[in-house]
Formats: C-alpha cells, sequence, structure tokens
C-alpha cells in the first residue's frame, strides 16, 4: 500500500468518525431538546392559578370575607388538615371534614357555598361550570327535586401526586336541593341544604376528565337568589 493510499484510508476514517460525532451530537441535541419541552409542559400549569376565581363573594358573603375563609383553608390545609389520599371515596370524606372544619358556624347557603369555594380553591381548584350551564339559575331549576353540581378541574400534580397526562381531577361539589330523594339506606349527607364532594381522580381504567367551562362565562360558582336561599340552608 503507498504512502497516499495510507493518507487517503486515514483522512476517510477521520472522515466516518467525524460523521458519527456528528450524529451523536445532533441526536443529543434532539433528545435534550425534547427532555425540555416535555418539562415545560409538564410545569407550565404549576403557573396557571386562575386567581381571578378569588375575586368572588357570595350573595351577602363579601369577597373580604371569603379571601379571610380562603386564608384559613390554606393555613389548615397546611397545618392542620389530613392529606388527601388518591382514592375517589377517601379524598371525597378529608374534603367533606374539610368543608365541615371550615363553614362550622355558618348559618345561610352563602355561607356555605363561599366556605366550599375556599376549601376547593386552597387545592388550587379551577371553577369549570354549574349543572353543566344548562340554565342561567341552576338553584330554580332543582328546586321540585335534584342536586346543584358544581364543577371543578384539581391538577392532582399540585397535590403532590404525579400523573404527567390526564393530570385534571373532576371535582364536584353537590349541594342537596329542598326536595331530594337519596337512594335509600346509602347515602349520608343528603338533606337539605348538605354540600358533599365527589372525587373523580384521573386513571386509565375510569378515564380522563375535560370539564367544559360554562357557556356563561362566569368566574365564580352561582349562589341563589334570595327567595331561593331558605330552601338551600340546612
Amino acid at each position: 500500500m503507498t504512502v497516499s493510499h495510507q493518507f487517503t484510508e486515514l483522512r476517510n476514517a477521520n472522515a466516518r468518525e467525524g460523521r458519527k460525532r456528528r450524529m451523536s451530537l445532533s441526536l443529543v441535541g434532539i433528545l435534550l431538546a425534547a427532555a425540555i419541552l416535555l418539562a415545560g409542559a409538564y410545569a407550565a400549569p404549576f403557573f396557571s392559578t386562575h386567581a381571578e376565581q378569588d375575586e368572588c363573594s357570595f350573595g351577602p358573603v363579601t369577597n373580604a370575607q371569603y379571601r379571610g375563609l380562603l386564608a384559613e383553608a390554606k393555613r389548615k390545609q397546611k397545618a392542620v388538615w389530613p392529606a388527601l389520599v388518591q382514592h375517589n371515596d377517601r379524598a371525597a370524606d378529608v374534603l367533606n371534614a374539610r368543608f365541615d372544619d371550615l363553614s362550622s358556624g355558618a348559618t345561610s347557603v352563602y355561607e356555605r357555598l363561599a366556605a366550599m369555594h375556599a376549601v376547593v380553591r386552597a387545592l388550587g381548584g379551577d371553577y369549570r361550570n354549574t349543572n353543566s350551564s344548562y340554565s342561567a339559575d341552576p338553584y330554580l331549576d332543582v328546586v321540585k327535586g335534584g342536586t346543584v353540581s358544581i364543577n371543578y378541574h384539581v391538577d392532582v400534580n399540585k397535590l403532590g401526586f404525579f400523573s404527567p397526562v390526564g393530570r385534571q381531577m373532576w371535582l364536584i361539589a353537590s349541594v342537596v336541593g329542598p326536595n331530594y330523594t337519596p337512594f335509600p339506606r346509602s347515602e349520608t349527607r343528603a338533606q337539605r341544604g348538605d354540600i358533599r364532594f365527589i372525587v373523580h381522580f384521573p386513571n386509565i381504567l375510569e378515564g380522563y376528565y375535560d370539564i367544559p367551562k360554562s357557556r356563561f362565562q362566569e368566574k365564580c360558582p352561582p349562589v341563589p337568589s334570595l327567595e331561593l336561599a331558605q330552601q338551600f340552608t340546612p
């Protein structure tokens, strides 16, 4: 083999090695970019606080009074109340107990609704709609029977769980109407004016939930009129 041929072979080998290095670096760059995009997509919802949903008032309950309840809910959630567990029924029991604690002494449906919203907002809940927004006055609709269902999303990753896809828990605050007929021997918290939570964690078997926003575009859960308020007070 001539010296010239040896140089040619060496040059070709170096070129092949250079291409391999460039391909390897390109692959690393693609993987790094993909990892950054995935991390960004995971982290971005943590910065969405829906702060406008804390501008609520509830009939005679002012925004300042509501914010006092919210501050107390956040304090107790951090230091007093038991943590949520990733189980629909047990998580509902915990939330019912939190609501009972925060609404202790409340005498009107307005105070109770403010406490309910504070419990959910302390979790970072996102109000979606009430009774699927079929009517502008859901309380009037259920006077003859039924419950008012106030629907929220809660990002389970903000609660310390991990769900990279299907991260929204569907949380329902159910307000019992004056003529509601409970299932025989199977329901508690089913008297007039009771508020109970229903929890659906996202999972591959039960499915994932995307509850639409209210078509009325309200920031806060609606409240009953003064004429109906007594019918939703325990």
